[in-house]
């Protein structure tokens, strides 16, 4: 939708100052009487008039945040002449601006530099999120692996790859799928919505797999991936190394979590696996703790805290880890039984997928009961529409959180690994 912003007479007037830095000019703003509204890829058109009585140097048209935070939309145009008459429009299109109240913003300069700024206040509402799409990996052998999406009740192709699968990553901030694919394969960077490879990393000579699992960071989407050069590296978006953690040369990276400062990397030993919590800003290892088993999960919990799941051989523990202090407490035992994956409702809120079926862990009230029957391999909450998607052999199903079934998607193969993917 187009939109014209009432800013059709803002006039801006410069006096003839002396004085590089003595600005005292006045401005009339034409204000309409109710704010005005604007949606997610609405046009915004800002039209005014500015005159000087010397010369005019240029005008910049910003929308800002009301605290002053800029965000994506700046424009300058080029002033000659003592009057400038100004039109600008541009669509708001950036999917993750939040709704609320802006500023529309217009400084003029004169060939002095002295600057009048006159504001706009609109309101605007933000893209409503939603479950694009959810999307499927088949693995065909070690060498090649399919991408399929899900389409109402069944599954169509999307794309082949090349190489030995190991893991998948969402990334909706960057609209981009991020796919390991061990020492026979690249690791990708893929669009699924225009179906292109994005940017691909070749793989090194590695007596593990050289891509393995992934991690997207919350504070700034980067992707850490663990590599099989004894390494937990982060990518950016175009795919260019933001930090690199260095592990002993015995270990092996393995689950990846960020947690406030640090980073904190399973790294897996013969005879001990261990945490490794590194400095986020660094890379420096601050401490390493020795665990029982290997990770099965972690998963945030609070400021400071993880869950963290293990297991070793059909025993399992469920722990809290204290991230700075670097001790843990088990606030609540498993029964004996492999467990294959956990996800995280809320930091009071985490399901675990176990040979019992799916147990629902509440900590406020130190609970834990079985609430789905399938034995599931894989756990995802869907944060949009408050329920626990899972995998069995080659079917998706849906649950709410009490356990209450929602519907199936039945594969052609056995699901190897599922993603959900939003439009932001």
């Amino acid at each position: 939708m187009i939109k014209f912003l009432s800013l059709l007479t803002i006039l801006i007037v410069f006096s003839d100052c002396k004085k590089k830095d003595d600005i005292s000019p006045t401005a009339e703003i034409t204000k309409p009487d109710a704010m005005t509204q604007f949606d997610y890829n609405d046009i915004i058109t800002v039209q005014g008039k500015v005159t000087d009585e010397t010369e005019l140097k240029s005008i910049k048209i910003q929308l800002v945040g009301l605290d002053g935070s800029a965000t994506d939309f700046s424009y300058e145009i080029e002033a000659t002449s003592h009057t400038q008459v100004f039109s600008k429009s541009f669509t708001l299109d950036d999917r993750h601006m939040v709704s609320g109240n802006y500023f529309i913003k217009v400084i003029a300069t004169d060939k002095a530099d002295n600057t009048k700024t006159a504001y706009r206040e609109i309101n605007y509402s933000e893209l409503p999120l939603a479950l694009n799409d959810i999307y499927v990996i088949t693995k065909n052998n070690a060498f090649t692996f399919d991408l399929f999406k899900v389409n109402g009740s069944s599954t169509s192709s999307v794309y082949n790859f090349s190489g030995d699968f190991q893991d998948m990553a969402p990334n909706s901030y960057w609209e981009q799928l991020m796919l390991s694919a061990g020492s026979n394969g690249n690791l990708t960077s893929f669009d699924p919505i225009n179906l292109i490879v994005n940017w691909s990393k070749t793989p090194q000579t590695t007596s593990q797999p050289y891509y393995g699992k992934m991690y997207q960071k919350p504070s700034d989407k980067g992707v850490y991936v663990a590599q099989g050069d004894n390494t937990a590296v982060s990518y950016d978006k175009s795919g260019q190394k933001q930090r690199t953690l260095s592990l002993a040369s015995t270990n092996q990276a393995n689950h990846i979590i960020e947690e406030g400062e640090y980073i904190i990397v399973e790294e897996k030993a013969v005879g001990q696996n261990k945490l490794g919590v590194y400095y986020k800003s660094t890379g420096y290892l601050k401490h390493q703790f020795n665990l029982t088993g290997e990770v099965v999960k972690m998963l945030p919990k609070a400021d400071g805290e993880i869950y963290l799941i293990t297991k070793l051989g059909t025993q399992s523990y469920l722990y809290v880890y204290y991230v700075g202090d670097n001790y843990t407490y088990e606030p609540h035992a498993i029964t004996v039984g492999i467990t294959y994956d956990a996800c995280a409702v809320s930091s009071d809120e985490i399901f675990i997928a176990h040979d019992n079926g799916v147990l629902k862990y509440t900590y406020n009230n130190n609970s834990m009961i079985n609430t789905i029957a399938a034995v599931a391999n894989q756990l995802e909450y869907d944060y949009l529409y408050d329920r626990i998607v899972l995998s069995t052999g080659n079917t998706l199903s849906f649950y709410d959180r009490l356990g209450n079934p929602g519907g199936n998607v039945t594969h052609s193969s056995n699901i190897e690994k599922f993603v959900l993917y939003y439009n932001k």
